[in-house]
């Protein structure tokens, strides 16, 4: 939560005429992108939130594909949870939960490829 107010607290900064003159144009919150120069796997996020709550789906998706679909589960898995009292809870054997883990870490690292390459961060 603490994380959460600081991104929102640089954001407001950055974009403030009081502020704007001290703060480099260029800065970010992500410290590795900040020490790299290179998006780290959750860049973009920030501005996901943001394209999201101003309703324009397509641009948010595109600002980091792999969060948006994880938030989009997130918040259908906390409806489902407070809003009808149900919990989607599924035993699995090892095997498959290895392999839904290997499918999560492809998707995982295919998005921070497509961050690098392609999405103009």
């Amino acid at each position: 939560m603490l994380w959460l107010s600081l991104v929102f607290a640089f954001e407001y900064l950055k974009h403030s005429p009081r502020f704007s003159a001290v703060i480099h144009p260029g800065a970010t919150v992500c410290l590795f992108r900040n020490l790299t120069g290179h998006p780290c796997p959750t860049c973009g996020s920030t501005r996901m939130l943001t394209a999201l709550l101003q309703g324009h789906l397509l641009e948010s998706f595109l600002y980091n594909p792999f969060m948006f679909i994880t938030g989009m589960v997130v918040v259908v898995l906390l409806l489902l949870r407070v809003g009808f009292s149900r919990v989607i809870y599924r035993e699995v054997s090892p095997g498959i939960r290895r392999f839904f883990l290997a499918v999560l870490l492809l998707l995982f690292l295919l998005n921070w490829f497509y961050l690098l390459c392609c999405s103009g961060l």
